[in-house]
Formats: C-alpha cells, sequence, structure tokens
C-alpha cells in the first residue's frame, strides 16, 4: 500500500501527479506544504479543492491554480483520474 494516494513524474522541473479514481477519499487529508505552488490541471472529472476558509472549487481542465505556502487545503475526489501539473515556487 503507498503511503501517498497519488504517483509522480518530474520533468524540468514540474511534477506531473496522477490521482487514481479508485483511492478511497479518505486518503485525501487536509494538508499545507512548504512551498507555494501553481496547479495546473490536466485531466479529470468533477474533483474539488478546497482552501482553508472557503468553499470547494470544481477544478477545470487546462486552468491553472495558486495555493500559498503553509495555506491548509485539501482535494475531493471526482469520477476520473486525476492529472495535475505543479510548479514549485
Amino acid at each position: 500500500m503507498s503511503l501517498r494516494p497519488y504517483t509522480d513524474s518530474l520533468k524540468n522541473n514540474i511534477k506531473v501527479r496522477v490521482f487514481k479514481s479508485t483511492l478511497n477519499e479518505s486518503e485525501l487529508k487536509w494538508h499545507r506544504d512548504e512551498n507555494k505552488r501553481y496547479i495546473k490541471v490536466i485531466s479529470g472529472h468533477n474533483w474539488k479543492i478546497q482552501l482553508e476558509d472557503n468553499f470547494p472549487v470544481t477544478l477545470i481542465e487546462g486552468k491553472t491554480y495558486f495555493v500559498n505556502s503553509q495555506k491548509w487545503h485539501r482535494l475531493i475526489k471526482g469520477q476520473s483520474d486525476l492529472t495535475i501539473k505543479i510548479k514549485e515556487i
């Protein structure tokens, strides 16, 4: 069993992260990241991101989202695999 609910690959300092639709939603925990990051949605249907003190927002393919360092956030599972690109700054 994997410790993380995703797989990563790295290309040109950009992570490509895949969350499988078969994961258990309880694996998607509230967390904070050390660095600021831009998250671009490559594919995924009806996944959501929720930032601290905000309502969940549906992730849209092709759109980029910003998550500040040390900001609590979580993903909410959708109906397909989710593939995102992460650029830390």
